[in-house]
């Protein structure tokens, strides 16, 4: 899998050692560019297990220590969502910004 931005966060969830989160984004001033957000396997590390686009740049993610499924996501534009990684849904499940609709 090729992607064009730069690797900025990796966490793995309490519960399972054996995948993360790997946040995606490039951060040099200019016009935002998406981001994205993918789940790697250690046990396939080839290619993510999935993987969902952002509109802007991770800058950060973290699983919850109460509620492993649940990722939140920091973006450049300032934006805070969260992502239940159960549902493999491209869409957040709370988000602190009108351009996650």
């Amino acid at each position: 899998m090729s992607i064009d931005r730069s690797e900025l966060q990796v966490r793995v969830p309490g519960v399972r050692q054996d995948i993360l989160a790997v946040g995606y984004g490039q951060f040099e001033f200019g016009p935002p560019l998406s981001g994205l957000v993918a789940l790697w396997s250690l046990k396939n590390p080839g290619y993510p297990l999935w993987s969902f686009p952002t509109p802007s740049g991770v800058t950060a993610v973290d699983f919850s220590v109460h509620n492993p499924n649940m990722l939140a996501v920091g973006l450049y534009d300032g934006t805070l969502a969260v992502h239940d990684v159960k549902t493999r849904q491209a869409s957040f499940l709370l988000c602190s910004s009108f351009v996650c609709l």
